[in-house]
């Protein structure tokens, strides 16, 4: 072989060197892929398996549609059942990163879920095993609601442990001028406003106007979309309060007063009739052509006059009772009437007149009421 020159020599050397280094670079592919990354079953306190299910499902969707991690592994155990195999604290990074044999992909999440009656309580962590290191943490993050609101909720804070502060708010008022917002306490300008980077997960929007008065609502700010919130301090249409008459306790009073002299002139009546068929009586007896003996009626009671003046009083009180009787039923209803109707702006505002004809014969009494509007 040859003797190489000094140039040839230079040459060679520099070509193994960026061979060299060249192999020691990544590949285009291998440095724009996504991730590997098992998902292990989250710890729960007093969350049934169905919202479990529904939970696991719902991370596994955010972290498989995260663009730097795509999920390679389902595991069936949790965190806390895989480090009591190894003997190690979770909270312990060098424990974590002792699980390595046990899992088929670089990343591994796992979390936690604590519910208290409507309240979630959610810890989420991403660990890489080859840094050694969490690359995403939530601790302490809460949900609150049914299930389905719960899941929802849970999910948009997984987002945000993901992607950040990238939610955004639209607030619109209605009424309420010099109206300010809120959002978790904190005032953020006047309304109406777009609030933007916000924290995904439920949150509390608060609206307060110049005249001080404040109203609230949660909202669930995620990452699909924007949220919107509408506040409404316009006045609803004012119903004017009803009037209380002061006609009905009369009307109920005349009314009564009104029946109970019906009665009496009923009651008079019967007895005017009573005394008649008892005179007409006498008068079939004496057909005869002899004169009527009226000592023999049982009303006079010996005296022919008591049977003349029974007779007149049963006529006086049986007129008396139906005219009073028909005036204060007349009255009674009208003032009834006026109470009820007190409320119709119509019938308030109507012409209304009553008109009472009563008729008084021999032997009957009568009774004309006329309405008019």
């Amino acid at each position: 072989m040859p003797p190489r020159t000094p140039i040839q020599f230079t040459i060679l050397v520099c070509a193994l060197f960026w061979s060299a280094a060249a192999s020691s670079q990544p590949t285009p592919s291998d440095e724009g892929s996504p991730i590997e990354t098992s998902v292990l079953r989250f710890d729960v306190d007093n969350v049934g398996d169905p919202m479990t299910d529904a939970l696991q499902e719902s991370v596994v969707e955010v972290i498989d549609g995260h663009p730097d991690m795509r999920v390679t592994e389902q595991s069936g155990v949790t965190l806390s059942e895989l480090t009591l195999t190894v003997g190690c604290d979770s909270r312990d990074p060098s424990c974590l990163s002792s699980l390595a044999p046990y899992v088929d992909s670089r990343r591994l999440v796992f979390g936690s879920v604590t519910r208290r009656d409507d309240l979630y309580r959610v810890d989420v962590g991403v660990f890489d095993m080859q840094e050694g290191r969490m690359v995403y943490r939530m601790q302490n993050a809460t949900a609150r609601g049914d299930a389905e609101a719960a899941r929802k909720a849970i999910r948009a804070l997984v987002e945000g442990m993901l992607y950040g502060e990238v939610g955004s708010v639209e607030v619109k008022v209605r009424g309420g001028d010099g109206a300010r917002v809120a959002f978790d306490g904190k005032l953020r300008g006047p309304a109406p406003t777009i609030l933007r980077e916000l924290p995904l997960g439920q949150h509390t929007i608060s609206v307060t106007t110049a005249e001080g008065a404040t109203k609230s609502k949660v909202v669930l700010v995620t990452r699909q979309g924007k949220t919107r919130v509408l506040f409404d301090f316009s006045s609803p249409p004012t119903v004017p309060e009803p009037t209380r008459s002061r006609s009905l306790a009369p009307g109920l009073v005349v009314g009564a007063v009104g029946i109970g002299a019906v009665a009496l002139g009923v009651f008079s009546n019967i007895q005017l009739n009573q005394l008649d068929a008892e005179a007409n009586a006498a008068l079939q007896n004496a057909s005869g052509g002899s004169s009527v003996d009226t000592s023999k009626l049982e009303s006079a009671d010996g005296d022919p006059r008591t049977h003349v003046r029974m007779t007149r009083s049963a006529s006086v009180r049986a007129a008396v009772g139906y005219s009073v009787g028909a005036v204060g039923f007349a009255v009674g209803t009208y003032l009834i009437y006026r109470a009820i109707d007190t409320e119709t702006q119509t019938a308030r505002s109507a012409g209304r007149s009553l008109r009472i004809a009563p008729s008084i014969g021999r032997r009957n009494v009568g009774m004309r009421l006329e309405f008019s509007y």
